[in-house]
Formats: structure tokens, sequence, C-alpha cells
């Protein structure tokens, strides 16, 4: 998995993440200007969260290491990945492929759908006169639509309202236009479009937009207009249709929502505590973020760590052919530590197996990373003709923490299958770099 891809999964895990806190604990109140503030921040939060680097602290911390060891055994096999190279055409990659193509298709239908309603609403703003209502200036509708804004415009049929009406009208879009609702409607639609596949994205779009309408007909009642009236109004406004969908329409629906929210008891200040609890959501979400990239890299350090794993240094017909031994030379041969047989040890399960070995123990020391050490350490041992794994010798150092690291690894090493010469096991002499390099 790229970058790219993994920085965009983690963008819609963390939009799914906030959508469900906020309707757990939040969707009910009347704390409008929180409400407004939660929903732009989760938007932003989830495109930046990735960036932050908490890795150094994971590694201090053990419980955190032992998570992203899971994590790491969790990640396919670099042997996976050579042993399908082959097939780089199959219908795995055709599928992927199809599916790419059809994400951007889409993507780019949408935000050219969102391009051309911001330009009509340019044109209607450039080519609508405008007049003065009560004192703000509007654009006049040539047809009859709902208002709406957009911005800093306002956008109004006024022989289709009264004159009490025009000014209920005027309250609300002017609460959109003076507290930049349309910068939150841009934002959302954006993220819609990139993450169009993603109900969570469409859900915190209508949030956002559900919201804006309660904060206008909020204010609007805070100025003392009744509210029964007012609802009135927005019942016989129900049936006109608003010009732009981009914009913030005075009766957009569902007015049930808005007319319940209007009626509903206020919130209790003291509750506005709640809100906090989004910290240790962002707290958790910076966590797993990193220890995946953590993960990683010991996924890394360890394929490092046997990318030079050793063959016979000789072909087996360098190997001379002794006589049938007797009983006394079997035992002789048994002390005698080779180091080409006609059949080498072997890690049970191969090498596959040998680096998913390396992955779940290397822990990379944490001395050595502050120092910025790394390097080539090169380990030597015997395995023994009953396939343990004996006397680890360093052959070539790097640092004594490294050192005792590689040393630590192997000696933890299970039983092999063991060497043979002539059908029967023997003690052979076997030597493994483990490569220690600091992601860049």
């Amino acid at each position: 998995m790229n970058h790219e891809l993994a920085y965009f999964l983690k963008i819609n895990v963390a939009i799914a993440l906030f959508y469900g806190f906020y309707r757990l604990f939040f969707y009910k109140d009347t704390f409008f200007a929180w409400r407004r503030t939660a929903l732009i921040g989760f938007l932003l939060i989830s495109v930046i969260y990735p960036f932050f680097n908490m890795q150094e602290w994971i590694r201090s911390q053990d419980p955190m290491i032992a998570m992203a060891d899971i994590y790491a055994s969790m990640i396919p096999e670099s042997g996976e990945a050579i042993n399908n190279a082959t097939s780089i055409f199959s219908w795995k990659s055709i599928l992927i492929s199809v599916l790419f193509y059809c994400y951007v298709a889409v993507l780019v239908f949408l935000f050219t759908r969102f391009l051309i309603q911001l330009f009509f609403i340019i044109k209607l703003a450039i080519k609508t006169p405008t007049q003065y209502l009560h004192g703000t200036k509007v654009h006049l509708l040539p047809k009859e639509e709902g208002p709406f804004s957009f911005m800093h415009w306002i956008f109004i049929h006024p022989s289709a309202h009264q004159q009490e009406d025009i000014r209920e009208i005027l309250t609300h879009e002017l609460t959109h236009v003076r507290q930049w609702h349309s910068v939150d409607i841009i934002l959302s639609e954006l993220f819609c479009i990139l993450c169009w596949f993603n109900p969570f994205a469409w859900l915190i779009k209508r949030e956002v937009r559900c919201n804006l309408e309660f904060m206008a007909d909020n204010h609007v009642l805070e100025q003392g207009y009744d509210c029964r009236m007012y609802q009135y109004h927005l019942l016989g406004l129900a049936h006109q249709k608003s010009a732009n969908a981009l914009s913030n329409s005075f009766n957009m629906l569902p007015l049930k929502n808005r007319i319940q929210m209007m009626n509903k008891r206020r919130t209790q200040r003291i509750k506005r505590i709640k809100y906090l609890i989004f910290v240790p959501v962002i707290g958790l979400l910076l966590v797993t973020s990193n220890i995946e990239a953590v993960a990683r890299t010991a996924r890394k350090i360890a394929i490092r760590s046997i990318e030079s794993l050793p063959v016979a240094a000789k072909p087996i017909e360098s190997v001379v052919p002794l006589e049938t031994p007797t009983t006394e030379e079997e035992a002789e041969v048994n002390e005698v530590v080779f180091e080409v047989v006609e059949h080498m040890p072997e890690y049970p399960g191969g090498q596959n197996a040998l680096l998913k070995f390396f992955t779940q123990n290397i822990k990379y020391p944490v001395e050595a990373q502050e120092a910025g050490t790394q390097g080539r350490v090169i380990v030597q041992f015997i395995v023994d003709s009953d396939g343990k794994v004996k006397e680890p010798v360093i052959v070539r150092s790097v640092s004594p923490e490294l050192d005792a690291e590689a040393l630590r690894v192997v000696s933890k090493m299970p039983e092999w299958i063991p060497g043979k010469q002539r059908g029967k096991p023997v003690r052979v002499k076997y030597t493994v770099p483990v490569m220690f390099r600091l992601a860049s």
C-alpha cells in the first residue's frame, strides 16, 4: 500500500469515526455554534492528523510496541508480493484499475457539477438587478423561486412575499452572509466530491447544512419574531424550489427537523463540556495512525535484516565424497562443524516464515534510534544436528545496542531443520546479516 492510498484511507476512517461520535453525543443539543465548530473541525482534523508524528513516543511504550508488532504480523509478506509479481496483469490488478478509473470518473463528474453550480450563482449575481430592501442590498430573481444566499449575495423575488415575511427572510439570510456559512458548505461539498464513496462524508455534509439553518432560524427568533408565524411562513414556502443546490436556501428541507429544533428546549450550558470527548477520540486516531507507521517501519527493518540470507557458498559437487564411515567416524563427524553440506539447514516454513519471525521479534533499540545508529550486524551461529541454534556470535559489529538486539533475536529462534551430509544430520555453521536502518 503506497503512502497516498494509506493517507486517503485514514481520512475516510476518521470521517466515519467522527460522525459516529457526533450522532451518539451531540446530534440533539442546541449548541449550534459549537456544533458548527465541531463539524468543520472533523473535516479539517481528518486531513491533518495523519501528518502528526508520535512514533518516538510509541516506541518508548511497551504496550504500544506490542500493538505495533501485532499489526506488523498482519502486513502481507514480501514473499507473497514476489510470488505474485509475475501475475501483475491478473484479474485482481484489472479490478483495481477498473475501480480506480470509476472513482476518478465519478469525482470528475461531481467536481464539474460543483463548478457549474458555482458558475450559475456568479452569473446570476452579475446579471440580476439589485435593490435595497429594509436597508439590505439584494439581487432580484427574475421569476418566483425560493430565496437564498451565497457568500455576500442575497437573492429574492420580492413580489412573491409580504413585507413582514421579507423582514424574516432578510434576517435569516443575513445570518448566513455575516457568519460566512457558504465557506462551510463549500468545504463539506469538496469533501463529498473527494470521498464520494464514503456515506459518512455525505452524512456530515447534511449535518453541516442543517446546522447552518438551525443557526439562522435561531437568530431570527432571537430578534423577536413570532415563532409560530415564522414556522407557518416556512411551510408556505415549502413548494418553492431553490435556484441552486450550492446556496443557503431559506426554505431548505427537511422543514420538520427545523421546526422541531425551534420548539426544542434549550440544552443546559453545563452540557457543553461533553464536547471535550473529542479530545481522546483525536488522540486515538493519532495513536492508531502512528502505530501503523511504526509497524511498517519494523516490517521494513525485518525485511532488510534478511535481504541477504545465505545460501551454500560452494556447489554441492565441491564436497569431497567420503567412504562409508564407521561408528567411531560417525561420532567424530557429529562433533565436526561444517560450513557447506549437501543439504543446508532450513528454517521451518522457509524464508517467508523466517521473515515473519524477524518481523515479530526485532525491536530497534531506542538508544540506537536516538543516536541515529544504523548498519549491518552479521551474526554467526551453529545449527546443531538436532536443529537447535547454538553459540551465536557477532562476526561484524555496528554498536553494542544493535549487536545485543541481533543476538537476542537469533537466540530466540526455534529449532531449524538440521543440515545433512550423506543423509546424516550434522552441525552446520550459518551466518545471517541483520540490517538496521532508520526510516528516512
